[in-house]
């Protein structure tokens, strides 16, 4: 009889540890549970930010909220040949002027982007606009938002086009020239 009774106390002991263990896993599971729905609540709150912001997206690509200056149809740029007589025959440049002009026309149709900088700063990018784009300059000035190279073509967060990503595009569709200055440089965290 004691040996049936310490069994049944043995047998009870392991009973109540495996109800304590599957209790712990209950609760463990539990804890996973909810752990799994945050995710998956977060996960539906992040396709509906998602799916938002391409909405807004797609409202900002409808129309730019703030459109390029037009260009007079009749303005072109100077064709190469002419440059040197143009610059040549002004009378808003210097000598000294129109040698730097000139370097930076060779620069920038060369594929380079000079960076102009200084009080005449933009009165040279007026001049450089006239000659190489027939007037039309698209300027953007940077902010803190300006964070990589990106952002120069859309805006963060809702991925509106910035004046330069209207610039290009109106270049790809027309085939016409712009002049593009990205100004206050030294405000994106990056510095570019």
């Amino acid at each position: 009889m004691e040996k049936t009774r310490d069994a049944l106390h043995e047998s009870h002991r392991l009973k109540g540890e495996e109800i304590e263990a599957l209790s712990e896993d209950v609760g463990r599971l539990t804890s996973e549970v909810a752990d799994r729905k945050a995710d998956l609540d977060r996960l539906l709150r992040m396709e509906e930010v998602l799916r938002s912001s391409g909405e807004r997206a797609k409202v900002a690509n409808d129309g730019p909220s703030f459109p390029l200056a037009t260009v007079s149809p009749n303005a072109r740029p100077l064709p190469l040949g002419e440059i040197a007589d143009w610059l040549k025959a002004s009378q808003l440049l210097t000598d000294a002027g129109r040698r730097g002009v000139a370097r930076l026309a060779a620069l920038m149709l060369g594929g380079g982007v000079p960076v102009v900088d200084g009080p005449e700063a933009g009165d040279v990018l007026d001049i450089l606009s006239s000659m190489l784009a027939g007037g039309a300059m698209t300027s953007f000035d940077c902010d803190p938002t300006v964070i990589s190279y990106e952002d120069l073509w859309r805006r963060p967060g809702a991925g509106a086009p910035t004046q330069v990503g209207l610039a290009l595009s109106d270049v790809q569709k027309t085939g016409g020239v712009r002049l593009c200055a990205i100004r206050r440089a030294e405000f994106s965290p990056s510095g570019f």
